[in-house]
């Protein structure tokens, strides 16, 4: 017989309802201006989660898996005077699991070109081709994923704080697919495929 539990870090969780909460509670207002001015747009957009699996298998002792899981995705791009926004992205997904003492780190990154729109009420919408992407460090042996393309979309809320500065709220997806993989010592013609869903806080300045 075999008992596993899961418990999940929901901190995370409840400061992106907060955020959005309070959001949608203002006066709309989009960091570019309300009056729909365009410039220079640079936003950095975070998630982060934190979790537990333990299992306990009888007569065998029980064990527990640590893990945390970290996404950055800094955008750099212009928004013009009638809310369409051409940009590019740079993601990184991290996330770091220790079980028995040894910790691995796999790490997912991928970068390219956006297009999106930015509307006055504060919503927008941006859809990103990952024109490169890898995923390393999968095991302890330094294995790699390589030669990977995908795509990235984002829909989000965001209202201005102080001068040029904005705070929101996204919901993120991204997909990105491998076709070679390395397993420390040779290249192999495998193809995998890793998609997430996952809510975002957005810190943006224009200028």
């Amino acid at each position: 017989m075999g008992q596993q539990s899961f418990s999940t870090n929901k901190i995370f969780g409840v400061i992106v309802a907060g955020v959005a909460s309070t959001l949608l509670a203002s006066s709309p207002a989009l960091a570019r201006g309300g009056s729909g001015g365009s410039g220079v747009v640079t936003a950095l957009n975070l998630y982060y989660a934190s979790g537990d699996i333990s299992e306990e298998q009888t007569p065998a002792a029980a064990t527990t898996i640590k893990s945390t899981n970290t996404s950055l995705d800094l955008n750099l791009g212009y928004v013009m005077s009638n809310g369409l926004y051409l940009g590019f992205l740079y993601g990184m997904d991290t996330v770091s699991s220790t079980s028995g003492g040894v910790t691995t780190t796999p790490t997912l990154t991928g970068f390219g070109p956006s297009v999106g729109y930015m509307a006055p009420s504060g919503w927008f919408v941006t859809g990103s081709y990952i024109l490169s992407a890898s995923y390393e460090k999968i095991n302890a042996a330094g294995a790699k994923w390589t030669k990977g393309t995908g795509f990235q979309g984002d829909v989000g809320y965001q209202m201005n704080l102080a001068g040029a500065f904005s705070l929101g709220v996204l919901m993120t997806y991204r997909s990105a697919s491998f076709t070679n993989f390395n397993d420390g010592t040779t290249d192999l013609a495998y193809k995998y495929t890793a998609s997430q869903m996952y809510p975002q806080i957005r810190l943006g300045f224009i200028f």
